[in-house]
């Protein structure tokens, strides 16, 4: 192979991009990555590589599954990038709360994360919490 070439080409410098970058070159790829600019619209700021697990792929089994998968395998590549790079990218993967004023979209989210707990078995439970329960558990 010519010198100054690279293997591979990722198109993308968000967590995706640079994910799957990471992995070629520890595989022993040579690897460029393109990306934009700063201000550009990206799907890392939306979805920040599939940490949040939360009504992903409630009509979609197979989506559900590979999302878990995903949030599974986030400490371990944490400890990567901490341990490569010297980045702590200071994940916390405690929960979170989904917050609805209107009682239809709360029933319809909640049916979705029934759907995505049937498809996930005891990979994923949740809470529907009261506004009186919710201000027990998180006072103020």
């Amino acid at each position: 192979m010519a010198p100054n070439r690279e293997d591979i080409t990722i198109i993308g410098g968000g967590i995706v991009g640079l994910s799957v970058a990471l992995g070629l070159l520890r595989a022993g790829d040579r690897v460029v990555v393109l990306d934009g600019a700063d201000a550009d619209l990206r799907a890392s700021q939306g979805n920040f590589g599939l940490v949040w697990l939360q009504g992903k792929g409630a009509d979609h089994p197979a989506y559900a599954r590979w999302t878990r998968d995903a949030v599974a395998a986030w400490p371990e590549f944490a400890g990567l990038l901490r341990d490569c790079g010297g980045v702590d990218v200071a994940l916390a993967q405690a929960g979170g709360y989904e917050f609805f004023t209107d009682e239809t979209e709360l029933r319809a989210f909640a049916a979705d994360l029934e759907r995505q707990r049937c498809a996930l078995g005891n990979r994923f439970a949740f809470d529907v919490l009261t506004g009186d329960e919710l201000r027990r558990v998180v006072p103020g």
